[in-house]
């Protein structure tokens, strides 16, 4: 029977408790109707955040700049999703996550401890 696995990336912004003005930019992850977001360690002005385009708007430098960043990060996580998919390891948010950050770790599996770094 052939597993079918639901993934999608979108980016949302959060404002600052301390300046509303001011909002940091994140990915969430959706892997199989579970949600994680990653922090992607930028900002932007809250005003020039397209929700719809989940981009900045202009045509200033900075603006391209970081627009260029969020579509390196989205192939990045749709790269991760299909290591996996290609290994056929199971599929959540949190293994995209540590693919995506570099994170290995040795896993338990149901026949025991494998050894093999994850």
């Amino acid at each position: 029977m052939k597993i079918t696995n639901t993934f999608s990336v979108q980016f949302v912004i959060r404002t600052k408790k301390s300046n509303a003005a001011i909002a940091i930019i994140y990915a969430r992850i959706n892997a199989n109707k579970k949600r994680l977001e990653i922090s992607l360690k930028r900002d932007t002005e809250s005003s020039l955040w397209d929700t719809a385009g989940e981009c900045i708007k202009g045509n200033k430098p900075e603006a391209k700049q970081l627009n260029k960043f969020i579509a390196d990060v989205r192939f990045k996580l749709m790269d991760c999703y299909h290591q996996l998919q290609m290994q056929n390891k199971v599929i959540t948010a949190e293994a995209i996550k540590r693919l995506f950050h570099g994170e290995t770790r040795l896993e338990n599996t149901l026949c025991g401890f494998d050894g093999i770094p994850q």
